[in-house]
């Protein structure tokens, strides 16, 4: 069933941030912008005959605003980063469509892995991964909709799979991160139990 991903993880992700993170504006944001999310994934926008999600359009609008607050250096990398990983999405999806032999693995979980792994390549902070991740995706998903919507198919941009995909990726990467924080604090403790042995 697709979906199911996306809600599952949208909905632990705005539980840690509403009853385990500290209280401050950003938080607010955060668990405001999740639960836009969840609200409008299943609602479009017809553009052109293709019909656009429109936790698409927030995502791109999240994405911008972030943006905005970079110089223009560190924009125009993040920029650029995200249109490569929308090519390698769209190409992931128009290979599949071509031979779908060669997927052995669930779509979902393979896609994800190889988008958090071309990520984590190409960005090294948290946030700045996660930007790349939703502009790149989207981008990628606008690709795919301009391609392949002239031959048939794709007419949905932003559907319940991408979301799944996006979700996916997004908790590997926290997860990466939260992996990190714990490989920094493990010298520290050992230095502690050195200490009071």
């Amino acid at each position: 069933m697709e979906g199911i991903l996306f809600y599952a993880i949208a909905w632990c992700g705005w539980i840690i941030e509403t009853f385990f993170m500290d209280k401050s504006v950003e938080r607010t944001w955060r668990a405001f912008f999740i639960l836009v999310l969840i609200i409008s994934s299943c609602s479009y926008i017809t553009v052109a005959s293709l019909q656009i999600s429109a936790s698409c359009i927030f995502l791109v609008v999240g994405v911008l605003w972030q943006l905005s607050s970079k110089g223009w250096w560190s924009a125009f990398y993040l920029i650029l980063c995200a249109g490569s990983l929308g090519m390698l999405y769209a190409v992931f999806h128009i290979i599949e469509i071509y031979d779908p032999v060669w997927i052995v693995i669930e779509r979902t979980w393979l896609l994800s892995a190889l988008l958090v792994y071309i990520i984590c390549l190409i960005a090294r902070q948290t946030g700045t991964r996660i930007l790349v991740l939703c502009f790149g995706g989207v981008l990628g998903e606008l690709l795919l909709g301009i391609f392949l919507y002239p031959i048939g198919f794709h007419q949905e941009i932003g559907s319940l799979g991408f979301l799944d995909v996006i979700a996916c990726a997004f908790a590997s990467i926290c997860c990466i991160h939260c992996v990190k924080k714990c490989f920094i604090y493990v010298p520290l403790f050992k230095q502690k139990q050195v200490k009071e042995g």
